[in-house]
């Protein structure tokens, strides 16, 4: 028995020989841990929200759904498509209320699982997804640096169409990630978080989201 030491993405293999001939095999494994998610709303779909800019005439809409198929912390993923979608920015907050009160004063950062599935040949654009900490008074933009897309700049070719683990530091620097500072912050009183992604083209994506919450 092998217990691993972090969650994330691994491939296993075994090789398998008699002296003379040989055969080799794998599997890909995501590895979770154990973290209380935010999110209870994977049940209750109405405390996420949305924007979608230039969106006056409210043509776009984000479809937010429950996926039992694809799940990695508990029996939901969320799972949401803008449709149709403008080919402009698409934020989804959670929870939409901006009044969760989260206490993160004794975590050091915010985790969660990101898979997406995107029809448009260009991708992705731009360096996201952006996320976003909501105070009373104030917010913490998290943006990755180097206009990576980590939806498009994968960190393993498998995450083309597997789960990825992201991790963004709350109490340290890191230079994958910008942090942008807004009003007032405090990291024991957390009303929200929000999600933005950008894409070339106008054909609606997927995304996936699961197990967010603070370690």
């Amino acid at each position: 028995t092998y217990t691993f030491k972090q969650p994330g993405y691994y491939r296993t293999s075994v090789l398998v020989h008699d002296a003379t001939l040989a055969a080799i095999a794998y599997r890909d494994l995501i590895v979770t841990s154990n973290v209380t998610e935010l999110t209870d709303a994977d049940e209750d779909l109405s405390k996420w929200g949305y924007e979608i800019d230039k969106n006056e005439d409210g043509k776009a809409k984000v479809i937010f759904e429950n996926d039992t198929a694809n799940a990695l912390i508990g029996k939901n993923s969320l799972k949401f498509q803008p449709a149709p979608y403008p080919g402009e920015n698409v934020t989804v907050t959670y929870p939409k209320a901006k009044d969760a009160h989260w206490n993160a004063s004794e975590k050091t950062k915010l985790t969660f699982w990101l898979r997406a599935e995107n029809p448009n040949p260009t991708g992705f654009q731009g360096a996201g997804p952006v996320i976003k900490l909501h105070f009373e008074k104030g917010s913490l933009t998290f943006t990755p640096s180097s206009d990576k897309h980590l939806l498009r700049d994968w960190a393993y070719n498998e995450a083309r169409t597997m789960w990825q683990l992201v991790e963004i530091p709350l109490t340290t620097d890191d230079p994958k990630w910008k942090v942008q500072k807004q009003g007032e912050v405090s990291l024991a009183d957390i009303r929200g978080v929000s999600f933005t992604f950008d894409s070339w083209e106008s054909d609606p994506f997927t995304v996936w989201l699961d197990g967010i919450g603070f370690e």
